[in-house]
């Protein structure tokens, strides 16, 4: 039976590269990517990769005024860049990816791109007809692969970051995100959550080539690295309250941990006493208030000890916000 699949294309440009700068620096000024414990550094840094964001050292010559503007640019794609962060980098020229690593990505492609469609029509056969064709970018810079947004409409065109040093499973890896995200959307589901019903889709059976993924666990050594680095690059303000916490999330509880990183995932949406007792004690087995109470207390006390600048607001009769 005929799978359904769309047409790709490879490509890597100094226009293309600019753009990935200017995106990657902004979701590390918000905070984002630190946030979710990925490592910033100048070059990829090998079985970290995946968790490795990688900005060009010409950024240290931006001004105070850029890192504001990309602070508040967003941290999903496409951001809101000001026309002050283009005008700062309009003289910068970046050399594009070799052909021939283009070249690596179309031919790998080509290997395993109907076992890949097979497997996406299993999960994904209304989604996939949101997009007409998919533009993949190569690139140096960023993290080892982004994507934009899709919408439930059809007819679509998607374009997909890739950093050179990647294999050509980010590619299956990011369509399966793109795909996820519409319905993720109307879910409300945050980041955290996105990836682990990523992670579930990419160790089924369908997915082969993709079965060997591993999480990395980041070392002391290497978050000192990130932040040093953040700091020559003059970045204000990066370090901020969540950072502290990832660094520090062995002094929390289970059940302590799972109500903060979505208090965290959520940032500024109310976690609604529900959604509380369904993470913590299972869907359909809820305690009590005064249960629930109680374990945001320990959650703030603990962070409180850590002299950490964080508070967990109560919204009287719905639940808890950052």
């Amino acid at each position: 039976m005929r799978t359904f699949g769309v047409p790709f294309s490879f490509v890597s440009s100094p226009e293309t590269e600019k753009e990935r700068v200017l995106y990657a620096s902004s979701s590390v000024a918000s905070g984002f990517y630190p946030r979710h414990d990925f490592l910033v550094s100048p070059i990829p840094i090998n079985r970290y990769a995946k968790k490795c964001i990688v900005l060009p050292q010409i950024l240290k010559d931006v001004s105070k005024n850029y890192w504001q503007d990309a602070a508040k640019a967003g941290s999903t794609m496409p951001l809101v860049l000001s026309e002050l962060m283009k005008n700062e980098l309009i003289n910068v020229v970046l050399e594009p990816v070799d052909e021939r690593k283009i070249n690596y990505f179309k031919n790998e492609w080509e290997k395993v791109k109907n076992d890949c469609w097979r497997a996406l029509n299993i999960y994904f056969k209304k989604e996939i007809k949101y997009i007409k064709n998919v533009e993949v970018r190569i690139t140096k810079i960023g993290s080892i692969g982004s994507h934009y947004l899709l919408k439930k409409e059809k007819g679509q065109n998607l374009i997909i970051n890739i950093r050179e040093d990647a294999g050509v499973e980010e590619i299956i890896n990011l369509l399966i995100l793109a795909l996820i995200y519409p319905t993720a959307k109307d879910l409300n589901l945050s980041f955290s959550q996105r990836m682990v019903l990523r992670d579930f889709i990419l160790t089924r059976p369908e997915f082969g080539i993709t079965n060997n993924y591993k999480r990395v666990k980041i070392t002391t050594r290497l978050r000192e690295k990130s932040d040093d680095y953040i700091k020559f690059l003059n970045i204000p303000n990066i370090i901020d309250p969540f950072t502290e916490i990832n660094k520090n999330i062995s002094v929390f509880g289970v059940k302590e941990s799972i109500l903060l990183q979505e208090l965290i995932d959520k940032k500024d949406e109310i976690v609604d006493y529900d959604q509380i007792a369904d993470l913590i004690w299972g869907e359909g087995r809820f305690k009590s208030y005064w249960a629930i109470n109680k374990l945001v207390q320990r959650i703030q006390k603990k962070i409180d000890g850590l002299n950490i600048n964080l508070k967990i607001k109560g919204v009287r009769g719905k639940g808890y916000k950052l």
